[in-house]
């Protein structure tokens, strides 16, 4: 979790050092209690505890743009580290419009909604 934790600082201290004012960091992963506090910017809003439905959900106009960092590598796909969709005890699959989506793509909007902002960035397995 080290690891992850020091991404996310590295790329809020980027966001910071480019002039965004406003961060917030939404810890997504099982259940959302990661964060360390010696790995935590100051002036930063860090959401916690277990999310429901989208990973991104509260997010709307007044967002500017959203980064996904630290996603798994899809269910099946070869040398993924603990590759998985959305949870890790269930071989689970999404399928939208018959294709097949990673855990990335469930947190993305789909049907023609969309987001009102961009994705600035992902990163992640393979």
């Amino acid at each position: 979790m080290k690891l992850l934790v020091a991404d996310i600082a590295a790329v809020v201290e980027g966001l910071k050092q480019a002039g965004v004012k406003e961060i917030y960091v939404i810890d997504g992963h099982d259940g959302g209690n990661n964060f360390l506090p010696e790995f935590m910017v100051p002036a930063v809003r860090y959401i916690t505890g277990y999310l429901r439905g989208r990973l991104c959900w509260g997010l709307d106009e007044s967002f500017a743009g959203v980064i996904l960092l630290g996603y798994h590598a899809m269910n099946g796909t070869a040398d993924g580290v603990l590759h998985h969709t959305q949870s890790s005890l269930a071989e689970a699959r999404y399928f939208y419009h018959g294709v097949e989506w990673s855990g990335t793509g469930r947190n993305l909007p789909v049907g023609g909604g969309g987001w009102p902002f961009h994705c600035a960035g992902h990163s992640g397995d393979r």
